[in-house]
């Protein structure tokens, strides 16, 4: 075979091996893309949802008007139904002002259950210390929070709130168990140095609604 064709031969391979990098390198970057987008979600929509919750049930007299009308604002769907329920039926804002009640949340803990680059479903562990009438401390609520978000535009968004109690935990665990292929041996109960479940209930609470109290 002559020169020439050795020659045209190396040159072929080697253009063909150059695209193939070319390829394999917008492979690995277009990867490392994706990664990094999910992990961005991932933090985006955590810190999107504590957030909310320190709002939601974090107040005072002289702020439960304007606090409420931000948690609205990072709130869609079932969840917005949700809360403008609770606030309406407990006539939060005006029992708020009239008894001087004061909200103090801190989050414990707080984790993305999973999550995609548009939705995440998060477990936020808070505390939230309540008084009354600038009175000593009158409860402390430890609650377990379930948020589900969805991105919206620029914004991550809560959809909807279920608040965890050891009763629906062991209802969850229940339904599983019941799957086909499921284990028949009992789940262990979730470890958790976690604060305590809140009081039962299917939907979320600002607070414990302030009784209204008798006018003399």
């Amino acid at each position: 075979m002559s020169r020439r064709f050795w020659t045209w031969t190396v040159s072929l391979l080697a253009a063909a091996l150059l695209v193939a990098g070319a390829v394999i390198t917008t492979i690995v970057g277009l990867d490392y893309r994706d990664t990094k987008l999910a992990e961005d979600a991932r933090g985006e929509a955590l810190d999107a949802g504590k957030q909310t919750a320190a709002v939601m049930f974090g107040y005072q007299p002289d702020n439960v008007e304007q606090h409420v009308a931000d948690t609205r604002k990072s709130l869609s769907g079932a969840a917005e139904q949700q809360y403008d329920e609770i606030i309406k039926e407990s006539n939060l804002v005006a029992e708020v002002q009239k008894q001087q009640v004061k909200s103090e949340v801190s989050i414990q803990d707080a984790g993305v259950v999973s999550s995609t680059r548009d939705r995440a479903l998060l477990l936020i562990f808070m505390n939230q210390s309540v008084t009354k009438g600038g009175k000593d401390l009158v409860s402390v609520n430890a609650s377990r929070l379930q948020y589900s978000m969805e991105r919206s535009g620029d914004e991550w968004k809560v959809t909807n709130i279920d608040i965890l109690t050891d009763d629906s935990v062991k209802a969850r665990l229940a339904e599983e168990a019941d799957k086909p292929g499921a284990s028949t041996a009992p789940a262990p109960a979730p470890a958790s140095s976690a604060p305590a479940p809140a009081p039962a209930s299917s939907a979320p609470a600002p607070a414990p609604a302030p009784e209204p109290e008798p006018t003399p």
